[in-house]
């Protein structure tokens, strides 16, 4: 469905919020910014002036061209919108200002989203002096075969239009072609990289499932020792396995004192080393000095539980100096030195104690805070929080448990309840019932997150695509 086809259709944002969105950003919220911010932010969209005028007309709406014209570009010099110039005909404004890259496809004009970690860069021009880097944003020009605008044309999705769309590379997009298969043909030679001010290029990092699709884990290299770690936000520090530091000559000095090590996947230990590594990479992005300083703990069986050759865990204090945004489902990582998310409308408050992150989660209109936690399968709720609920559906549920390789059902306790997490709204979500609020995997699967715990926000949001 088009933007144009059902101006009705598209969910009203918070008002609130994007009045607070305005001010934050100097604008002052008339009734009339507010509804254009509505119908621009109710998703991820490209839409030129004369779209938006249209929607507004739809929707009953009367507000001047010169109103939306202004207004438009006002909200692009205070960066809430990106203005995007890919043709000589239109001018587009892009509601999603993180960093990401674009499909053009010519003759319709439709644009749709590639995520930031699909396109990497070995290797980019020096700098002009004088100059630094603030990210880097592609444009992939595309045109349809002949077949695929024929069927375009009889499925009634008329490429004249111009309207624009956003949606996952590679994967089917109702009411869309197939971007990336046989109907497509890639313009190479129109290629375009342009450095866009106010955003920082992501760098797309391997990570896999593993543990039958429980856990995500990722390369690192360890003083340029290539293995494996478990990426795990509810673990404190970074750990190695005292197995993998002895084998590999890497020696800190004793703790000082015991040190409680929070831990949500293994068992919380006691005791342990400091060291600083030499380097430290993940993927093929290089630790800073202060992400270097890592803990040594004796983890035995930590490859049988989580993983053939996984041998330490990538533990919340690393993201205290890099952004994220994470896909859990396809799974994908990418790392930013900077998402600027304080500019987006879109991004919410999280909270920081210590090493761990905190996101506000809403269940049958109340908001509690969940401890984010990437090494956990399971989203959990504590007792308590159901004594504030009640009454509440909650009983219990059978699930597969694997311990060393062997398998086993228990039941166990849950709760059953309609559930939000920034713009991600789930109307029934079983959680189990546990010591601590943890959100994991089977929640964060239902969405695409952005963290940056230095600006203290993250975003939340549906994802495109199966």
């Amino acid at each position: 469905m088009r933007p144009m086809d059902a101006a009705n259709a598209i969910p009203r944002a918070d008002r609130k919020r994007i009045a607070e969105a305005l001010a934050t950003h100097g604008i002052h919220p008339t009734a009339q910014r507010i509804r254009i911010a509505e119908l621009l932010f109710a998703r991820r969209q490209h839409l030129t002036a004369e779209q938006v005028i249209g929607l507004l007309g739809k929707d009953g709406t009367r507000v001047s061209k010169a109103t939306v014209y202004n207004t438009l570009n006002l909200f692009a010099d205070r960066g809430l919108l990106k203005a995007l110039s890919v043709d000589r005909e239109r001018g587009l404004f892009d509601s999603n200002t993180l960093p990401h890259h674009h499909f053009h496809i010519e003759g319709t004009g439709e644009l749709i989203d590639v995520p930031p970690g699909a396109i990497e860069f070995a290797r980019l021009p020096a700098l002009p002096p004088g100059t630094e880097p603030v990210g880097v944003e592609v444009v992939i020009r595309v045109r349809l075969v002949e077949q695929s605008l024929r069927k375009r044309e009889v499925g009634g999705s008329s490429p004249s239009t111009g309207t624009t769309s956003s949606c996952a590379p590679f994967r089917d997009h109702p009411g869309h072609a197939r971007p990336m298969s046989n109907r497509v043909v890639i313009c190479l030679c129109a290629f375009l990289a342009t450095c866009v001010a106010g955003c920082s290029a992501i760098t797309s990092v391997p990570v896999r499932h593993s543990g039958s699709r429980q856990f995500l884990v990722m390369p690192v290299e360890v003083n340029g020792i290539p293995t494996t770690f478990l990426f795990d936000t509810g673990t404190s520090n970074t750990v190695i396995s005292k197995e993998f530091a002895d084998r590999n000559g890497i020696h800190g000095d004793p703790l000082k004192r015991d040190f409680p090590i929070e831990a949500s996947a293994p068992a919380a230990v006691q005791e342990g080393q400091y060291v600083k590594l030499h380097s430290f990479r993940v993927g093929s992005v290089r630790a800073k000095r202060k992400s270097r300083q890592v803990l040594i703990v004796d983890l035995p069986n930590l490859g049988a539980q989580f993983g053939e050759g996984v041998t330490g865990i990538l533990g919340n204090a690393t993201w205290s100096s890099a952004d994220y945004v994470l896909d859990a489902r396809r799974p994908s990582l990418g790392i930013s030195r900077r998402l600027n998310m304080s500019a987006s409308p879109e991004a919410s408050r999280l909270r920081v104690s210590g090493y761990k992150t905190y996101l506000p989660v809403e269940i049958e209109g109340r908001t509690f805070d969940f401890l984010l936690d990437t090494g956990s399968n399971a989203t959990r709720v504590t007792q308590e929080v159901i004594d504030e609920l009640r009454p509440v559906n909650a009983d219990s549920i059978e699930l597969e448990i694997t311990t060393m390789g062997s398998r086993e059902y228990r039941r166990f306790p849950a709760l059953h309840a309609e559930v939000a997490v920034g713009h991600v709204r789930i109307p029934e979500f079983t959680f189990l019932i546990g010591e601590e609020n943890v959100i994991g995997l089977n929640l964060l699967r239902y969405g695409e997150l952005s963290v940056s715990t230095r600006e203290g926000m993250f975003i939340f949001r549906n994802r495109e695509g199966p």
